[in-house]
């Protein structure tokens, strides 16, 4: 479904943060990929098309104990806009 409307929906000059963790688990209902295959795919299309995207792959797992972590990061990143030093070291440190 995110597939279909990233594909048909015209380019927005927005943010997005998107990350998920290297022990996400797979659930029973998604076939053959789970939380960490699907959303690995969805961040290379959406940097293939010239999102501004951060985020990317966590060394942990899926829940608030890691998210809470994040948050710097995720604020920072979408609301600091006036802040382009803080934008550019965030996107280094996430490549």
């Amino acid at each position: 479904m995110i597939n279909q409307l990233i594909d048909n929906v015209k380019y927005q000059p927005i943010s997005i943060y998107l990350n998920w963790g290297k022990y996400d688990i797979k659930r029973r209902n998604m076939d053959v990929e789970g939380l960490r295959e699907r959303n690995s795919k969805i961040f290379s299309k959406l940097s293939k098309l010239g999102y501004n995207i951060l985020g990317g792959e966590l060394n942990a797992g899926h829940g608030w104990s890691s998210w809470k972590l994040q948050y710097d990061d995720i604020f920072g990143f979408l609301f600091l806009k006036d802040n382009q030093l803080l934008r550019d070291q965030l996107l280094s440190s996430a490549l």
